[in-house]
């Protein structure tokens, strides 16, 4: 279905990213063997300098922003400058966490585990919405579409008839629409509208006919498939004011993407390839390029990372551990847990994994000030997975391959999905606005 989508409830991310670091005198590093991994610390590292390491916050101001020294104590993160910039000072291996708090028990937050040679580190969690106060007020906006199809305008309607009215909803803004046909072979966008505290008649008629173009469909080759996977595509398209599901392919790898002569500059579009299994996902997001109109370009062949393999889940006070013996290769390790109302998630890179000889992720609860009501219950609806995820700057593509606790509610990895999208639509690394 194509729709406007309004995020609800929190959406975080982590991720280590290329910021100068710079040297600092050194102060002793703590006892070792307390963290989110199994990992044992070289006291030679003792007598090293301290390392000054730029930490970016690109999400909400933090209720509780922390940072440790290898494996020493829990300690502040001073204040984020005008441009989410802080500084820490490290010995060689470092963790940061950023928690935001809702009512209740909602809670959104993320951890970083990096080594100085990172190059600094971004981070990100954002303030669940509070169930106070009033909703914004919304106002009808219609008008008529020629063809048979689908308008979204802030909110989606349908109409089977040619020519039929709609009725949509809209609080107070600017906003771009899109139609589609029934089948999603064309589509128009139409820019611009402004609802003004009132409701709004929308003209003239939306007629792909005069104003549509067909939208491009391809099926690249993709390599390193699993056996016995389903596929499922998706494609978003965001504009500098609204935000579009351009919808699924046929299930047989189609991707779908707008045509190019409707997308104007700032636009930004991204599309998912997503190969699952019960337990596995196999996932290539393909993204815009940060300049002209972020059109995504479908290349010709997805060589997707490698199923995971030899890793166990395993209770950890209030979340749980993924362990392994060896430790997947090729890219970053991320650790995800999440309910419908709280998030954590952790996220190792590969400095980190080696430095510290770690054999097992999980989010780490130690922090000065964390609160048990944050403890996810794994008694009740939860998912949690380990990813591994890679960049390729020749493609503009963050390949995924992920594994699933067994023990976790399914329904619930959808939710994943809408992290990723907003993951990629806001790193400032690999798409800068």
């Amino acid at each position: 279905m194509v729709a406007r989508m309004k995020r609800l409830g929190p959406v975080f991310l982590a991720c280590v990213g290329a910021v100068a670091a710079c040297g600092d005198d050194r102060k002793a590093l703590p006892d070792a063997g307390h963290g989110s991994g199994s990992n044992q610390h070289d006291a030679a590292i003792d007598s090293a300098p301290l390392t000054a390491v730029v930490i970016t916050n690109t999400g909400s101001v933090p209720d509780i922003y922390e940072y440790r020294d290898g494996n020493g104590d829990w300690q502040a993160v001073d204040a984020p400058d005008a441009n989410g910039h802080s500084t820490i000072h490290v010995a060689k291996d470092f963790a940061v966490l950023a928690l935001c708090a809702g009512d209740g028990s909602a809670v959104s937050a993320a951890e970083v585990y990096a080594t100085v040679a990172d190059n600094g580190a971004f981070i990100r969690c954002v303030t669940p919405a509070i169930g106070t106060g009033s909703a914004e007020p919304t106002f009808p906006v219609t008008g008529t579409m020629a063809q048979a199809g689908s308008l979204t305008l802030s909110r989606t309607a349908s109409g089977t008839t040619s020519p039929w009215a709609f009725t949509v909803h809209a609080s107070s803004g600017t906003y771009d629409a899109a139609a589609f046909d029934p089948g999603e072979t064309k589509m128009l966008l139409r820019r611009g509208i402004t609802v003004a505290d009132a409701p709004l008649v929308v003209t003239p008629t939306f007629d792909l006919v005069t104003e549509g173009a067909a939208i491009n469909r391809t099926t690249p080759t993709v390599a390193n498939l699993a056996s016995g996977v389903t596929i499922q595509t998706d494609t978003l398209l965001l504009t500098q004011t609204s935000f579009f599901d351009l919808g699924a392919g046929s299930g047989s790898g189609e991707i779908l993407t707008a045509p190019e002569s409707l997308l104007a500059a700032g636009d930004f579009e991204e599309a998912e390839y997503i190969a699952f299994t019960a337990t596995t996902e196999q996932v290539a997001i393909l993204l815009g390029p940060s300049s002209g109109t972020g059109a995504v370009v479908v290349p010709s062949v997805l060589t997707m990372l490698p199923p995971i393999t030899g890793i166990t889940f395993s209770a950890e006070p209030g979340a749980r551990r993924a362990s392994w013996t060896a430790p997947p290769s090729g890219g970053d390790l991320r650790f995800d847990i999440f309910n419908q109302t709280q998030e954590l998630t952790a996220v190792a890179t590969q400095n980190w994994i080696t430095a510290t000889a770690a054999t097992s992720l999980a989010f780490d609860t130690s922090a000065k000030g964390f609160k048990n009501i944050w403890f996810i219950d794994t008694t009740k609806s939860f998912f949690a997975e380990l990813s591994e995820s890679s960049f390729d700057p020749a493609t503009n593509a963050q390949y995924t391959t992920a594994v699933a606790d067994s023990g976790a509610t399914f329904a619930l990895r959808a939710q994943l999905h809408r992290q990723r999208a907003e993951h990629q639509r806001r790193f400032p690394v690999q798409r800068a606005r």
